[in-house]
C-alpha cells in the first residue's frame, strides 16, 4: 500500500483529519476492527481503494436491513498470548472473554453470510474461517452467558461448596456461643464476629487479653481492640480453609480445562480475529457513511475535482454546503479570495479533509456528483504556527512550510495554502505570490490559494492554470453568505465589516476616501474583467440550455422519422397485399378466358386485351416491391450501429470506407484507401450488408490520385477558445479537409500569450497528413495566423 508518512502528517495534522478519524473509530466495536481502520494509511492504489469501498458499501447495504446483529467484541489478544504456553491457565474473566467473543462472531458472521448475495466480497469474509466451537462448548458448561460460573450444574463443586457452607457455620455457632456466654460477655466490643484473613474472628477487648487461649490475628486502628481467635473455633476454621482449598483446586482444574480448548484452538481463534477485524472495519466506514449522509466517490483517473454540497464534518449541521470545480485541463488551481471569517480556509479544509478520507478508503459527506482524483500526497499551509522559541515570525513560519512543499509537491500532489503572502510587505508579498504561482504551475499539482493580494488575482486572469474565485459576501446585511462564486476575484469587504461592528461613521469615512484615491486602473480593469466572466458565464448556460432544447428536438424528429417510416412500410405492404390480390384475380380472369376460348366463345381480341391487363397489373406489382425493397435497404443502413469492419459513405463527398476501431466520444478510426481519417458519426452512414460485397473490391485499390486544382483556402478562426478546444476543432477541420479532397487550411488563432499558437503547432507537428506550416503574410494576418498544406 503506497502511504506516505513524511509527506502526509503536517497536512492532516492541520486539517484536523484526527478528529473526523476519531468519528469512525468509535463506531468501531473490536480491537481488532479499531487497529484495522488505524492500520490503513494515506493510499494512493485504486485497486485496493477500489475493493474497501466495495466491501463498506456491500455492508452499508445490510445494515439497512432490520435485524443485522452490532455486538461488543471484548478484547482477547492477551488471554491467547498468555495461554501459549503449554499448561498455563487463564483467570475465569479471560475464559469468559473468549467464549463471549466466539459467540458474537458466530451470530454476525453467519447473519452476513446468510443475508449477502452470493457474488457479494463481504460474504468472502465471513466464510474466510471457520468458528471453533468446541471452545464455546467446552466453556458454556461451566459458565452463564454473562461469565459466572454456575456451581448449581457441576457436582464436584456443588458437594464442596457445600461443606464449606456447613464448615462456615459451624464455625459461626462456636463464635456465637463465645459471644453470649456469661462468663467472656464483658470481654467483646461487639456481638458479632468478623473475618480476618478468611477467619472468622471475635473482637476481644485489650485489656482482657490472655484472659483466654487463642490466636491474636490483628489489631483495630484505634488500638483498643484486638481481633481474636479463640483455640476452640481454630479447628472449625480449619475445616473451611481445607474446604475452600478443595474448591480453588477444582476450580483450577475447570479452568485448566478451559484453558486447554482455548490454546487447542488458538489459530482459528486468531483467525477468527482477523476476520473480525476486517468486517468491523468495513462495518464503522458503512455506519459513518449512513449517519453522516457520506457518499463513496468513484476511483478514478479523471484529474477533474469537483465538491457538490460538500460539508465539513466536525462542523455538523452548521456546516454551510461548499461547492467548487477544477477541470484539471487546463484549470489546475482556485485563487480564492473574499472577506474574513468569510469561509476561505473552511473551503480549502474541506478539500483537503475530503481528499484525505477519499484515500484513506472513506466515505465523504457531500452531494452525489463528488469526484476527487487521487493524489500522491496533500501539501497544506494553514493557520499561523510561529514559533517563539525559534524566534519565527508569521511570514518566516509560512515560508518555511511552503519551501518544503515546493521541494516535495510533484505533478500529481494536491496544495493548499492559506492567506499566501500574509505578514510582509503587499507589494512584495505580491511579487513572491506569482512566482511561487508560476512555479506551481510547472509543477503540475492541483489545489486552491486562499488570498486578499490583488497581484494574484490579477495573475490568474492571465494564466490558463489559475482562475479566481470569491466567497460570496451579502452586501445588504454586511454578512458572508459561504458560497463559492467561480470566475470573480473577491474583495475583502473590510470597511463594510467594520461598519457592521460600529466603528466610528467619521474614521469609515475618511478610509472609503482614501481607498477610492488610491484605486488602481489595475483594480478597475479586473473589475470589469470580472463583469465580463460574469456575462460569459452568463452564456454558457444559455448555449448549454440551448444545446439540450436542441438535442431534445433532435431526438424527437428521429422519433417521428422512425415512425415515418414505419408507417411508410406498413401503407407500401398493404399496397403490396392489394397487387397481389388484383393479380390473382387477374389471373383467374385469364383462366377463365381460356376457358371460353376452348368453349368457342371468345374472339382473339378480348384474349390479347386480357393478356395485356394481366402484364400491366404484374408491372405494378413488380415496381411497388422494389420500392419496398429499397425503402428496407435505406432503414438498414440508417439503423446499422458503427462497429469495426462496417463499411460506411461520407455524407460530403460520398467515399466510402472501412471502419477501423473507435475513437471515443462518436468519433471512429476509418481507412479510405491508403488514408486513415478521425470522423464522427454525424458525418457518415453505414452501409446495409448487401451492398458491403460490391465496396470491399474498390476500399482494397488506393484512391486515384486527384488532379490538382485551384480550390479556396479552408479557414478555422479559434480565438476565444481554450487550448484543447481549440486542438480538438484543429484536428475535426484537419480531417474535413482529408476527406474533401481540399490540399490547404488556415486557422486563426491571434497572437495574445501565444498559448493558442503554441497548442496548435503542436498538433500540426504530431499529425501525420500535415507536409508543412507556417505563419501567414503580414499582410494576411501574420502571426496570428498558421497556413497549413496538406500531403497529396
Amino acid at each position: 500500500m503506497p502511504e506516505h508518512p513524511d509527506r502526509t502528517t503536517h497536512a492532516l495534522t492541520v486539517l484536523e483529519y484526527e478528529q473526523v478519524f476519531s468519528l469512525i473509530l468509535a463506531r468501531a466495536r473490536s480491537p481488532e476492527g479499531r487497529q484495522s481502520l488505524r492500520s490503513q494509511g494515506f493510499c494512493d492504489d485504486p485497486v485496493l481503494l477500489r475493493s474497501i469501498q466495495r466491501e463498506s458499501r456491500e455492508l452499508q447495504s445490510l445494515l439497512v436491513q432490520d435485524g443485522y446483529p452490532l455486538p461488543e467484541y471484548p478484547d482477547i489478544a492477551q488471554p491467547l498470548e498468555d495461554c501459549r504456553v503449554e499448561g498455563s491457565v487463564l483467570e475465569l474473566e479471560d475464559v469468559a472473554a473468549v467464549a463471549l467473543y466466539v459467540d458474537a462472531a458466530e451470530r454476525e458472521l453467519g447473519w452476513v453470510h446468510q443475508q449477502a448475495p452470493p457474488e457479494a466480497a463481504v460474504r468472502e469474509i465471513a466464510t474466510a474461517g471457520e468458528i471453533p466451537q468446541e471452545v464455546g462448548k467446552v466453556i458454556w458448561r461451566y459458565l452463564d452467558r454473562s461469565g459466572r460460573l454456575m456451581e448449581d450444574r457441576i457436582p464436584e463443586l456443588q458437594r464442596i461448596a457445600a461443606r464449606i457452607h456447613s464448615a462456615s457455620q459451624a464455625a459461626r455457632d462456636t463464635a456465637q456461643r463465645f459471644l453470649r456466654q456469661a462468663t467472656y460477655r464483658d470481654f467483646w466490643t461487639s456481638d458479632e464476629p468478623a473475618l480476618r484473613d478468611g477467619r472468622l474472628v471475635l473482637p476481644l477487648q485489650e485489656n482482657y487479653r490472655g484472659r483466654i487461649s487463642g490466636i491474636v490475628h490483628t489489631r483495630s486502628a484505634s488500638g483498643t481492640t484486638l481481633f481474636f481467635e479463640p483455640a476452640e473455633i481454630v479447628e472449625a476454621n480449619n475445616r473451611v480453609t481445607d474446604e475452600q482449598s478443595a474448591y480453588q483446586v477444582e476450580l483450577q482444574r475447570i479452568l485448566r480445562r478451559m484453558s486447554a480448548v482455548i490454546r487447542e484452538h488458538r489459530a482459528v481463534l486468531e483467525q477468527l480475529r482477523q476476520q473480525v477485524g476486517r468486517l468491523d472495519d468495513r462495518c464503522a466506514r458503512a455506519r459513518f457513511a449512513l449517519q453522516q449522509d457520506a457518499v463513496w466517490l468513484p476511483v478514478t483517473e479523471d484529474s477533474a475535482i469537483r465538491l457538490v454540497q460538500a460539508r465539513h464534518p466536525l462542523l455538523g449541521s452548521a456546516a454551510v454546503p461548499i461547492s467548487l470545480e477544477i477541470s484539471g485541463d487546463p484549470q489546475r488551481f482556485i485563487v480564492l479570495s473574499g472577506p474574513n471569517t468569510g469561509g476561505k480556509t473552511v473551503a480549502l479544509k474541506t478539500l483537503g479533509l475530503l481528499a484525505a478520507l477519499h484515500q484513506h478508503a472513506l466515505p465523504v459527506p457531500a452531494a452525489d456528483g463528488t469526484r476527487l482524483p487521487l493524489f500522491s500526497a496533500i501539501h497544506a499551509d494553514i493557520g499561523d504556527e510561529q514559533s517563539i522559541e525559534r524566534s519565527l515570525s508569521t511570514f518566516s513560519g509560512h515560508i518555511g512550510r511552503i519551501k518544503r512543499i515546493l521541494a516535495e509537491a510533484d505533478a500529481r500532489g494536491l496544495v493548499l495554502l492559506d492567506e499566501l503572502g500574509t505578514g510582509t510587505d503587499p507589494d512584495e508579498a505580491g511579487a513572491l505570490g506569482v512566482a511561487i504561482c508560476e512555479h506551481l504551475v510547472d509543477t503540475g499539482c492541483m489545489g486552491i490559494i486562499t488570498t486578499h493580494l490583488w497581484a494574484l488575482k490579477e495573475f490568474s486572469f492571465s494564466s490558463e492554470a489559475f482562475f479566481n474565485a470569491a466567497m460570496a459576501f451579502d452586501e445588504q446585511t454586511h454578512r458572508p453568505t459561504y458560497a463559492v462564486v467561480p470566475g470573480l476575484p473577491g474583495s475583502s469587504y473590510a470597511l463594510d465589516t467594520a461598519e457592521a461592528i460600529g466603528l466610528q461613521p467619521s474614521i469609515l469615512g475618511r478610509a472609503r476616501e482614501l481607498v477610492e484615491a488610491d484605486q488602481t486602473s489595475s483594480a478597475a480593469l479586473l473589475k470589469r474583467l470580472a463583469e465580463q466572466e460574469r456575462r460569459i458565464q452568463a452564456r454558457e448556460h444559455e448555449l448549454a440550455a440551448l444545446e439540450r432544447e436542441l438535442q431534445r428536438r433532435h431526438d424527437l424528429l428521429q422519433e417521428q422519422q422512425q415512425q415515418l417510416s414505419q408507417r411508410e412500410g406498413e401503407v407500401r405492404r398493404g399496397q403490396l397485399q392489394e397487387l397481389d390480390a388484383l393479380l390473382a384475380a387477374g389471373r383467374s380472369r385469364i383462366e377463365q378466358t381460356v376457358k371460353e376460348l376452348r368453349e368457342g366463345e371468345l374472339s382473339s381480341a378480348r384474349i390479347q386485351a386480357a393478356k395485356a391487363g394481366m402484364h400491366e397489373l404484374e408491372d405494378q406489382s413488380a415496381q411497388v416491391k422494389e420500392a419496398a425493397a429499397r425503402d428496407a435497404a435505406q432503414r438498414r443502413i440508417a439503423e446499422a450501429a458503427p462497429q469495426p469492419g462496417a463499411i460506411i459513405r461520407m455524407h460530403d463527398s460520398g467515399k466510402q470506407g472501412v471502419i477501423q476501431r473507435s475513437a471515443g466520444k462518436k468519433r471512429w478510426k476509418a481507412s479510405f484507401g491508403s488514408i486513415s481519417l478521425t470522423v464522427h458519426e454525424r458525418d457518415f452512414s453505414v452501409m446495409a450488408a448487401d451492398q458491403e460485397a460490391s465496396v470491399q473490391q474498390s476500399l482494397s485499390k488506393p484512391l486515384p490520385s486527384q488532379t490538382p486544382q485551384k480550390q479556396p483556402v479552408y479557414t478555422v478562426d479559434v480565438r476565444g477558445m481554450r487550448a484543447h478546444e481549440a486542438q480538438d476543432c484543429v484536428g475535426r477541420a484537419l480531417d474535413d479537409a482529408l476527406v474533401q479532397g481540399r490540399g490547404d487550411l488556415a486557422v486563426i488563432h491571434g497572437k495574445g500569450s501565444g498559448a493558442l499558437q503554441q497548442a496548435i503547432q503542436e498538433l500540426l507537428r504530431q499529425h501525420p497528413s500535415v507536409e508543412n506550416f507556417g505563419f501567414a503574410r503580414p499582410e494576411l494576418g501574420g502571426s496570428g495566423k498558421t497556413e497549413i498544406r496538406l500531403r497529396a
